[in-house]
């Protein structure tokens, strides 16, 4: 019988529960959402850059048999969407650029309240400092909808639940793009035992980290 993706995420759990500690959780604060969210922000920008400091790189390397999973769904995506990290965000960009080099493009934005847009891009083309202090295509760029979002975040749960910056780009992004599958990139360290939902919030379909992928039960990934 040929294995389902079901049975490899079982499979990936067992393996990762034999060798792998469990990600300390962050407890759920006692206080109003708004300072609840801030200081979780801020301790889990912290606990990231704890761990890219230790470690001595962003580069996330992913376990062998996740990797096959990775590029599996890259491969089935004509149009993914990945993202140029900022300092101590977990980058898949160089194992990403190993196997794909069309199809590719990368969020845009020129001001914090201005929705995210897509371009094209290729490794050969140049990017501009955008003034959110990320890199982004030449405004001349094509704008592209992809079906494969690779997106960064500060902290998630196991529900798929992530938690951003919270200017609310990447929430109206996955709204403007609901076929597109979201997918995110994280440390393990960012992992927290519940995230508070919005009436708005997507869930993730799936989170690689560089001790395993989770997969939450909402799952749209069926193979």
């Amino acid at each position: 019988m040929v294995p389902t993706w079901r049975h490899r995420r079982q499979r990936i759990f067992r393996q990762t529960a034999t060798v792998v500690p469990p990600t300390p959780l962050v407890p759920a604060c006692d206080m109003d959402e708004k300072t609840a969210k801030l200081e979780l922000r801020q301790h889990l920008r912290a606990a990231r850059k704890a761990h890219v400091v230790t470690q001595g790189s962003a580069a996330l390397q992913l376990q062998p048999e996740c990797r096959a999973i990775f590029r599996s769904l890259i491969k089935k995506s004509i149009e993914v969407s990945f993202y140029q990290s900022l300092p101590f965000e977990p980058s898949l960009e160089l194992e990403l650029l190993s196997f794909r080099a069309d199809g590719l493009s990368l969020p845009a934005a020129e001001s914090r309240a201005a929705p995210l847009t897509f371009l094209r891009w290729s490794p050969s083309d140049p990017l501009v400092m955008t003034p959110l202090g990320f890199l982004q295509p030449e405004p001349e760029a094509a704008p592209v909808t992809p079906d494969l979002m690779l997106t960064p975040l500060v902290g998630f749960d196991a529900a798929g639940n992530r938690l951003g910056m919270g200017a609310g780009h990447y929430d109206r992004a996955f709204a403007a793009n609901p076929h597109a599958l979201r997918i995110g990139i994280a440390w393990a360290c960012q992992q927290v035992a519940t995230l508070p939902v919005e009436p708005w919030d997507m869930p993730l379909d799936a989170i690689f980290t560089e001790r395993g992928i989770i997969i939450p039960p909402t799952t749209r990934i069926t193979a």
